[in-house]
């Protein structure tokens, strides 16, 4: 369950920082 939490905060934190650059541009 821990090693799922974990992959879930990488995905958030990958897409978050491609929409952060999509902004920006």
């Amino acid at each position: 369950m821990t090693s799922y939490l974990i992959l879930l905060y990488i995905r958030i934190t990958y897409y978050s920082s491609i929409i952060s650059i999509k902004i920006q541009k």
